[in-house]
C-alpha cells in the first residue's frame, strides 16, 4: 500500500505520525491487508514507564499507601493506571499536545508552560484532580472522563478471570485489528493496569508501565 512514510521499519511511533497512518490504513480496501497493518501498527507505541512520574502524592494516597508512602513523595508507583491511559491514547494517535489542546479549548483555560512541559500521564493526573478529583484514577470512570476530553468512546468490558477463552480471545484480537487501543486490569495481588499489543497462540503481549 501507499504511506507517507516508511512506518514499517521503524521500532517505534510517535503519537503524530501514529495520526498519519492510521487513516491511510482504514482506507485499504483489503481486509486482511488492513487487519494486518493494524495489527503491526499496535507494536510501534512508544513505552512509557510509570516509575519516573512527577505527580505528588495527595493525602488519599499516602493514607492507602501508609506503609512507604509519605508526604512530599511522587507517586509513580501507584500510576499504572492512567500510564496505560497514556499509551492508549498514543496508539489512537493523540498526543499529548493533541490532549492538552482539546482541555484548554473544553474549559477555556490556557496551560501554563510548567504545565506543558509536564509528561503525559502527569497531566492526565492533574486534569483528574482539577476536574474530577473524587474518582480514583485506577476506575474506568476516570479514563472514560479523560477520554471525552479529546472525543474517544471507551468500551468497558469485564472478561473475567480468563482471557484464553476463544470468545474472549476474539473479541480482544478483533479490537486489535480495528485499530481499537485496550488497556486492561490484571489482578496481581492489589491490581494492576497495562496496555495490550497483541494476543494469540504464544500468549498475551502487553506494555507494563512498572517496567524495566
Amino acid at each position: 500500500g501507499y504511506w507517507t512514510f516508511d512506518w514499517e521499519t521503524k521500532a517505534h511511533l510517535t503519537a503524530k505520525e501514529i495520526a498519519v497512518i492510521r487513516p491511510q490504513i482504514a482506507a485499504i480496501k483489503d481486509q486482511s491487508k488492513r487487519e494486518s497493518a493494524f495489527l503491526k501498527l499496535q507494536t510501534k507505541v512508544e513505552y512509557h514507564n510509570q516509575r519516573d512520574n512527577q505527580s505528588i502524592a495527595l493525602q488519599t494516597d499516602i493514607d492507602n499507601n501508609s506503609s512507604w508512602l509519605k508526604s512530599g513523595m511522587t507517586i509513580g508507583d501507584i500510576m499504572c493506571n492512567l500510564t496505560s491511559l497514556s499509551m492508549a491514547f498514543e496508539t489512537l494517535g493523540i498526543s499529548k499536545e493533541d490532549f492538552m489542546s482539546a482541555y484548554e479549548k473544553k474549559y477555556k483555560v490556557n496551560l501554563t508552560e510548567t504545565q506543558k512541559a509536564m509528561q503525559f500521564e502527569d497531566f492526565l493526573e492533574y486534569v483528574r484532580r482539577q476536574k474530577c478529583i473524587s474518582t480514583y484514577r485506577g476506575s474506568s470512570d476516570a479514563w472514560n472522563f479523560m477520554a471525552e476530553i479529546v472525543g474517544v468512546t471507551q468500551d468497558k468490558k469485564d472478561w473475567g478471570t480468563s482471557l484464553r477463552k476463544s470468545d474472549k480471545e476474539k473479541e480482544i484480537s478483533d479490537a486489535f485489528k480495528s485499530g481499537k487501543a485496550v488497556i486492561a486490569s490484571l489482578y496481581t495481588g492489589k491490581g494492576h493496569i497495562v496496555r495490550f499489543q497483541s494476543i494469540g497462540d504464544d500468549g498475551i503481549t502487553i506494555d507494563d508501565p512498572y517496567g524495566k
